[in-house]
This record gives structure tokens, C-alpha cells and sequence, in this order.
């Protein structure tokens, strides 16, 4: 029997056979997606799953695979399998969403092999949390253009959860989107929204995913950010993947992942069960990551002029190097004896061709933009300054015109 991929995308899922994509459906249950593969030519089904999937959902799948005589031979997990398909020396740190939960995987590649290493997972932030906050904006948008709330209504809310995937298509597409729900009296309700009102509707969501890239970074030395491109689409996705431009960061082809699955060769299980393969051997590439590499709009660079720590400011076009620390007299950021976790001499503001930078030099560490300065790293207006633990925060902000040059 010939190998199928199925890969399961939260409420969608994708089919291949033979290495190739046949068909993407969204949105999609278990319970109706099912009956539609049993109507294809009989295949060992290889299933990739996201890994915050949890054991219960695996044994509900299988379950109801058994009743529509489907044959599930293996489960994989998405993010090495992924890696592999891609085939990524170095590993990669792939962005998952679900219906419940942010999720940031690392993925190495050591001796040939690709598994997964560390997870990382954020609550409550999933398809299902972006979904009310959209729900929530248009109704607001409906109410003060009419007094209409399709949310106190359950038949009309659901037609707003209906319009949302058009909306987020439109906007893709546009950068705005019509939504249009009826009233109980048959009249139609329609609001314009732009890209811009749906992302910082959800700012906070996609801060929360920036925190968890930011700290897997931290642990490992990977520089390769993997996301689908169904999330990537997402209003604010794109803009909160501007901060890594450092990395390299790929769309991923929704389906890809079910195309390399669809080419593996079912695993026996001595035990008689299906099994979950969380390693991945290297392998011919199906798709060249380079073509993948997302342009990201480089940011401009404006040069600090001053510091900002509570109510005090610190000219920096003086006072340059500038010492921070617990004892580095009046020349310097004398900060108060007593900090948790501040060093006498912590760090260093200098200035290096014409941009400056900080140069951390406490065991306790330096961190910026909450990332952890490795050695040191180049300052720009709007960023922060984290010395201690809880520590103490510096604002760097630019007074006047200041010079600036796009930021790489």
C-alpha cells in the first residue's frame, strides 16, 4: 500500500501523496475531514501533528480513523519533519499556531538527524484567542456604525466567524476588508476595516511571540525562523518578524511538511501501536530555503542622543563612553548600591563608526529589547536597556533630528 501525508494545520489539513500537495482544506474537524479521506485510494497514512498536541488528541484521531477503515501507520512531528523537508544543517526554530496556544520549536540536526529539542509554548494566544479579538473589533465597528452587535446574537455571530477567513484573505490581499453580516430584520450591516486595526487589535498576541523567539534565541545558536505561510499572512505577523531581521526567516508552503510525509516508509512498532516519530534522518531538499527567505523591511536607524532611567536623562553626544554600574563614579551612570544581580562596572555605552553600542561586562548580564546582549550590541532610538534582576530599565531616545541609516 502507497504511503499518503496528512498534515494536521489546527482547524485545516493538507494531503499529499508521492511528494506532491493535492489538496488543502480549511477550515476543518477531525470529525468532517475524516470521511473525506476515506473516499480517496486506500494509503498507509503518515500524519504530521503540531507538538502541542497532547496524547488524548492523538487517541481521539486514531479512533475515529479506525471507524472510517483508515490506516494510520505513524505520526510525525511537524517541526523536525519540516526541517528535514528543507533540510536545514544547522536546525531552525519553526513558529507554530493552534487553536489554543502560541508555540516556538527548536528543531537541531545533529549526526544526520533532525529532532526536536526544546518547546516553548504561550496559553490561551491561539487561532481561537485572534479569532474573538477579530470578532470583537468588527462588532465594535458595527455597534457605532449602526447600534448592530452580532455578537448578542448567536446565529449572526456566527456568520462573523464565517467572514472572518474572506476578511483576513482581503486583507492579504488589499490591506482592507468589507464584512457584511445581516440583521435580525434582513438588512445588511457593513464595516470597512484596514490590516493596520486588525493587527493592533492583537499587538499583544504577537509581542507574547516575540518574547518566546527572543527567548529560544537565547539557549541556541540558531538563525533560521521558520513560519507557515497561512501565519505569516496574518495581520502583525509580518511586522513583529521585522525585529529578527537578524535571522533568516522562511514562509513554509502550507503542506509541505504532508509532502515529505507522504514519502516516508511506514515504521513497525513492536509494541503493535502506531508510533510517534519525533526524529527525522537529512534528505534531498523538497523545496530550497532560499527561495523561502522573507524580504523584511529593515528598519531605520536613529542614533541615540540621551538616556531615559526614571526621571533622570543623560546626555549621551557627551558623555560618551558612558559607564554603567554600581561604582563608576560621576562620569558614569552611577546606579544605587543594594541592586539584585547589578554589577560594580555592569556595561559600557560606546560609540563604534559613527553608531553606538553597549558592551556588557557583568556575569549578571546586559539585556536589550530583553534579549540578551551577547558581547555587545549596536543601540537605536526606542530601544531597552535591562541591567539586574528584576533590574533596572533605561530608555535610549533620540532629541532633534538625530542621523539614521536603515537598520540591518
Amino acid at each position: 500500500m502507497k504511503s499518503a501525508g496528512l498534515q494536521l494545520l489546527d482547524s485545516a489539513f493538507a494531503v499529499a501523496r508521492d511528494g506532491e500537495l493535492l489538496s488543502v482544506h480549511t477550515p476543518s474537524r477531525i470529525e468532517s475531514f475524516l470521511p473525506e479521506l476515506s473516499t480517496l485510494p486506500p494509503a498507509a497514512w503518515h500524519v504530521v501533528v503540531p507538538s502541542s498536541y497532547p496524547p488524548s488528541q492523538l487517541s481521539q484521531l486514531l479512533t475515529v480513523a479506525a471507524a472510517q477503515g483508515l490506516d494510520i501507520v505513524a505520526f510525525h512531528d511537524a517541526a523536525p519533519l519540516l526541517n528535514a523537508a528543507l533540510d536545514i544543517p544547522d536546525g531552525s526554530l519553526m513558529v507554530e499556531l493552534t487553536e489554543h496556544h502560541l508555540c516556538v520549536v527548536e528543531v537541531v540536526a545533529d549526526a544526520g538527524e533532525n529532532r526536536r529539542r526544546r518547546v516553548l509554548q504561550q496559553p490561551n494566544a491561539g487561532y481561537r484567542e485572534l479569532r474573538r479579538r477579530w470578532s470583537e473589533l468588527v462588532a465594535e465597528a458595527m455597534v457605532l456604525k449602526s447600534r448592530f452587535d452580532p455578537l448578542h446574537d448567536s446565529t449572526s455571530e456566527q456568520r462573523l466567524l464565517d467572514s472572518l477567513p474572506q476578511a483576513l484573505g482581503d486583507i492579504a490581499a488589499v490591506g482592507r476588508a468589507e464584512i457584511s453580516i445581516d440583521k435580525a430584520t434582513g438588512e445588511p450591516c457593513s464595516v470597512t476595516l484596514t490590516r493596520d486595526q486588525f493587527a493592533i487589535s492583537v499587538a499583544d498576541i504577537w509581542r507574547q511571540l516575540g518574547a518566546l523567539l527572543r527567548e529560544q534565541r537565547l539557549m541556541t545558536s540558531v538563525k533560521t525562523i521558520l513560519v507557515d505561510e497561512r501565519d505569516a499572512a496574518l495581520p502583525g505577523m509580518r511586522e513583529m518578524l521585522a525585529d529578527f531581521s537578524a535571522c533568516r526567516v522562511a514562509v513554509c508552503p502550507t503542506g509541505l511538511a504532508a509532502r515529505h510525509a507522504s514519502l516516508q516508509a511506514a515504521v513497525a512498532d513492536s509494541s503493535g501501536g502506531v508510533p510517534l516519530r519525533r526524529g527525522h534522518s537529512r534528505v534531498t531538499a523538497l523545496e530550497s530555503i532560499d527561495a523561502l527567505v522573507l524580504p523584511l523591511a529593515k528598519r531605520h536607524y536613529r542614533k541615540p542622543t540621551h538616556l531615559l532611567i526614571d526621571t533622570r536623562t543623560v546626555d549621551l553626544t557627551a558623555a560618551i563612553p558612558l559607564l554603567v554600574g554600581r561604582a563608576v563614579g560621576d562620569a558614569g551612570l552611577q546606579l544605587a548600591d543594594g541592586l539584585a544581580g547589578v554589577s560594580r562596572l555592569h556595561c559600557a555605552i560606546l560609540e563604534r563608526e559613527g553608531e553606538l553600542c553597549v558592551v556588557n561586562h557583568s556575569r549578571y548580564g546586559t539585556w536589550l529589547n530583553d534579549e540578551l546582549v551577547r558581547g555587545s550590541a549596536r543601540l537605536s532610538a526606542g530601544d531597552r536597556l535591562r541591567v539586574g534582576e528584576p533590574g533596572v530599565e533605561i530608555n535610549l531616545i533620540a532629541v532633534g533630528s538625530g542621523n539614521g541609516a536603515p537598520q540591518g
